[in-house]
């Protein structure tokens, strides 16, 4: 399904968001 995959990459891109601005 399309919008399970367009769900899954938001919260890939939403927790690499996350886990940079920690890491800075």
């Amino acid at each position: 399904m399309i919008i399970v995959h367009v769900c899954v990459f938001a919260t890939s891109l939403a927790l690499y968001l996350d886990f940079v601005a920690i890491f800075r």
